[in-house]
């Protein structure tokens, strides 16, 4: 175990400065106790003067180590160096230490730093939610602080784009009078970037309380309910809509809000949209009321699900014949290339010169071999299907982005427009999904190549990055596919070591969860609902709100515990979904004003004083009823009936 030594430091605010504090009268009484890798910190500070004391607490570990990596979870990785909003960036601005408040973090006060020496974690109970984080590294000082007021410093980030003034608060002592402070020390002699997974397990099964259950049969009966109301039927297509949002509209005379189909960039395939997804869905519900056969009884994965049952499918339902019109529409707009506009909004826009992104690229084309598959098993042989899939995935591969990693975007000839970024790590999922249908050696290659590109250049510095579309920074998102991608290969080539790349993508991904709830001001939607954080993860190093994303990879995290007998990935996948399952309107909910349709769901809440627009405070819920979130909600759901 490394060796560390307790600094006796604390801090005051001068002039807008936080500055070490010093006072004759302030008296510190420390009380160490070990179990195992944990250590706990007792302080107690007594002001034995005769006038009161107003200063920040401090708890500060110093240690010594040749860093590798460090994170403050959710927040920053490494200092955030690929991004190109205003997120925190390095560990100074201008000069002065970054101090990050922990409602913005997955773990309060917590700094995780790896190295040469192990890693060594400093963080404080679920319950100290007023309190803050910094970390200093000097050569191969390292120095961790915990704060127990809540800080943001110098500068508080309040959006992409935007800083404001510090917040600062301070603890007053008053003449006789002492408090206690408590912090923990994680220390583990795993080295190396992923030294700190002896610390993600030690969160799941002995820091935070276990997970609520709160998965109903209504809950899916209510999301069909809401896939249903996004299809849209035009005169020569038929697509689902991107999701519900509040509108103005007059009614005899007088204005109101209510929902209403988006109105601009509705239709897209893959990403938020999800209509490759949602005719998925409606194929799968189908041939589970017709009476749906498992024939693979090894553990499933999120990847099997199409290969794992056959039935047959009532052809005359709605249900179904709007599955295939979605699938038939999104093929009518393939273009010389092979390729297919990501936004359909494009084509009815007359937009000759496009932009796609790898992200929407990689689901259409996962989800149409998927649909084929499930087709297939049902006795219906869609071979346009598989050749809609084959023409992306040749289109993408015919121009190779630099180091064999699939480019972030390219234009509707296939040719590439911008290469960094992991927008493409959705691409390795669908040739990997390829190559499992037609046995071609070059899919399985191209999955091969860009899966280690990724890993190599990414996910092994316990970074990902560039495929949260709305944002380029350093995210969750870009983990989730690699995740899958690395399950597959295992599968695919029997190889160990892809099997150990999952897990370190895993331990990546548990990064972003939220460990503990935040307690929220009783006048926020949050608190009215009866919300909590607890699983929740957070979207990127430059959008500090919460969202469901993490049902994406919740399966892919039960199908690990079950290939490894690792009950630890079991647990982190049954927080990542049980947290998925707040707010889900039941035909009947009112929320701002408005009827929220049966099984909508909010896309945002906003857990500090972050959000996108200044418009959003602490506690409150927007108001997009998007289709992605009911969209993963639903494929978790599917998956868990066969695990």
């Amino acid at each position: 175990m490394q060796n560390y030594i307790l600094l006796q430091e604390q801090y005051h605010i001068t002039e807008n400065k936080l500055r070490p504090f010093t006072a004759d009268t302030l008296t510190v009484y420390d009380d160490i106790k070990r179990e195992g890798a944990c250590i706990t910190i007792t302080r107690t500070l007594k002001n034995c003067g005769d006038t009161a004391l107003s200063f920040v607490p401090c708890i500060s570990v110093k240690t010594e180590n040749t860093v590798c990596d460090w994170f403050v979870p959710s927040v920053s990785y490494s200092g955030n160096a690929f991004g190109d909003g205003m997120e925190p960036k390095g560990l100074l601005s201008d000069g002065e230490p970054w101090v990050f408040p922990s409602d913005h973090a997955g773990v309060p006060g917590c700094t995780v730093v790896m190295g040469d020496g192990g890693c060594s974690a400093l963080f404080l109970s679920p319950s100290q939610v007023k309190s803050a984080c910094s970390l200093e590294i000097k050569g191969k000082t390292v120095i961790q602080r915990a704060f127990f007021t809540h800080l943001e410093y110098p500068k508080a980030y309040l959006e992409k784009f935007r800083l404001g003034d510090a917040v600062l608060n301070t603890v007053t002592l008053s003449q006789g009078e002492s408090k206690t402070f408590t912090a923990y020390l994680f220390l583990s002699e795993s080295v190396g970037t992923f030294g700190y997974r002896p610390f993600i397990e030690y969160l799941l099964t002995g820091y935070t309380r276990a997970p609520m259950r709160r998965d109903t049969p209504e809950i899916y009966e209510y999301s069909m309910s809401f896939l249903r109301l996004l299809v849209e039927e035009k005169e020569t297509l038929t697509l689902t809509n991107m999701g519900f949002l509040p509108y103005k509209k007059q009614v005899d005379g007088v204005e109101v809000v209510s929902f209403a189909y988006r109105r601009s960039g509705r239709y897209e395939c893959g990403w938020c949209g999800q209509n490759i997804t949602n005719a998925w869905l409606l194929l799968w519900d189908n041939m589970k009321k017709c009476g749906m056969e498992r024939i693979q009884h090894t553990p499933i994965a999120p990847f099997d699900l199409s290969f794992a049952v056959k039935g047959s499918f009532d052809t005359s339902s709605a249900d179904f014949r709007h599955a295939i019109a979605i699938l038939d529409s999104w093929q009518k707009s393939r273009l010389p290339s092979g390729l297919i506009p990501v936004l359909l909004d494009d084509v009815f826009k007359g937009k000759n010169s496009l932009t796609l992104d790898l992200c929407n690229l990689g689901w259409l084309a996962y989800q149409y071999i998927n649909a084929y598959v499930l087709l297939k098993n049902g006795g219906i042989v869609r071979e346009d299907y598989l050749e809609t899939a084959r023409g992306v995935l040749d289109a993408v591969l015919a121009y190779p982005a630099v180091g064999n990693g699939f480019p972030q975007t390219v234009n509707e000839k296939g040719e590439v427009l911008c290469a960094r970024g992991m927008a493409g790590a959705m691409m390795t999922v669908a040739s990997l999904q390829m190559y499992r249908v037609t046995g071609e050696h070059k899919y399985l290659q191209a999955g091969k190549d860009s899966f280690d590109f990724y890993d190599q250049h990414y996910l092994s510095h316990n970074v990902a990055a560039g495929a949260a579309l709305d944002t380029y920074c350093i995210d969750k998102e870009s983990a989730g596919p690699v995740f899958r991608a690395a399950l597959m290969l295992e599968r695919l080539t029997g190889e160990a070591s892809y099997l150990q790349k999952a897990e370190n993508v895993a331990c990546y991904l548990q990064t972003w969860m939220f460990y503990y709830d935040i307690p929220f001001p009783t006048d926020t939607d949050a608190y009215k609902t009866g919300f909590t954080t607890l699983g929740a993860t957070a979207v990127s190093a430059q959008h500090h709100h919460l969202d469901c994303w993490a049902s994406y990879y919740a399966p892919d995290m039960r199908y690990l515990s079950a290939i490894t007998q690792n009950p630890v990935w079991r647990l982190a996948s049954d927080h990542l979904r049980e947290y998925t399952f707040q707010g889900i309107s039941d035909g009947k909910t009112m929320l701002h004003g408005l009827l929220r349709p049966a099984g909508a769901q909010n896309e945002a809440i906003f857990q500090s004083s972050w959000s996108f627009d200044g418009k959003h405070g602490k506690g409150e819920f927007n108001d997009w009823l998007v289709s992605w979130v009911n969209a993963f909600r639903l494929m978790d759901m599917d998956h868990n009936e066969f695990s």
